[in-house]
């Protein structure tokens, strides 16, 4: 009597099958338009006092009578951009990329120099070195990277930085010198 659920259940997927494709070949095709995205640097809270500060502080520039309020909020605008250059934290940061089966990492050191591990996989479909690591160097402000470490010769690993070696300038790649075809 029920004989026509399965039935019934195959079609339901198969068409949710058949939308899913279409979504993921649309915002495939709409992420690979150039400017499809644009990164930005987060606002900090000082960087938001700091534009509230200079909107009062042009406001108040431009009377008369606010002037000596004007001079006090520029001073406190020169004062917490010294206290916030002083207090920027300085260290090494590690940025882990996720770059699909592989794995890479951007290590910025306290002395300016970076470092990239891996960059992850570059086949007919996924360009990860692309997709991913260069514009993660780029939000990081990363011009050139000082050393470029390949761990192992597995396609995962190493795949996505043919398009990363192509982009970015690097003094120097580390490679174990082993062969693996992958």
């Amino acid at each position: 009597m029920l004989g026509w659920i399965p039935f019934l259940s195959s079609g339901w997927a198969g068409s949710a099958w058949i939308i899913t494709k279409c979504i993921q070949w649309c915002s495939g095709f709409f992420s690979s338009v150039p400017f499809a995205s644009i990164p930005i640097q987060g606002l900090h809270l000082v960087n938001f006092i700091l534009y509230f500060l200079l909107i009062v502080f042009l406001f108040m520039v431009f009377q008369k009578r606010f002037m000596g309020k004007a001079v006090l909020t520029g001073l406190l605008m020169i004062t917490i951009s010294i206290w916030a250059w002083s207090l920027e934290k300085k260290g090494l940061d590690i940025l882990f990329l996720d770059v699909g089966q592989g794995d890479s990492a951007i290590i910025q050191f306290e002395n300016g120099k970076t470092m990239l591990v891996d960059a992850g996989q570059r086949n007919w479909s996924r360009d990860y070195g692309e997709k991913v690591v260069i514009p993660s160097a780029r939000y990081l402000g990363v011009k050139r990277f000082n050393w470029v470490v390949m761990t192992h010769p597995h396609s995962d690993h190493i795949g996505g930085l043919v398009s990363v070696l192509e982009a970015v300038p690097v003094d120097t790649v580390w490679d174990i010198f082993s062969e693996y075809g992958s």
